[in-house]
Order: C-alpha cells, then sequence, then structure tokens
C-alpha cells in the first residue's frame, strides 16, 4: 500500500518549496489526497509503462527504449 503522507510531511514538503502551511491547511491537503493515493496504490506497478512526464513525448514517437 502506498504511504498516506502525515499533515506534518505534508507541512515539511510545503516548506521545502518555499511555501508555509498552516497546520489545519496541512491536515486538510492529507485529508484530501488520501483517497486518491489510496486508490493508485491498487494499480501500482500494473500499468504498462511508467507515466514519467519527461519520457512521453519519447513514447509517443515510438522512440522508447
Amino acid at each position: 500500500m502506498t504511504d498516506i503522507p502525515t499533515p506534518q510531511q505534508v507541512t515539511a514538503m510545503a516548506e521545502a518549496t518555499g511555501i508555509p502551511v498552516a497546520p489545519e491547511m496541512a491536515n486538510r491537503i492529507a485529508r484530501a489526497i488520501s483517497p486518491a493515493l489510496t486508490v493508485f496504490a491498487g494499480v501500482s506497478g500494473t500499468l504498462p509503462f511508467e507515466a514519467e512526464p519527461a519520457n512521453f513525448i519519447a513514447a509517443q514517437k515510438g522512440q522508447a527504449e
């Protein structure tokens, strides 16, 4: 299962980008993204290729290895 971020982790990630986040907002963000992360945990590793944006154009042009 995917690790669901805690409000403390959300705060740390936001502060690392230079965006201060109030504790109640960090809690709200953590609760808001938890359902999506839980759903994607079920299909993790089953998709035909990694959906990594840097390789998107190469994959579309058939140049991906």
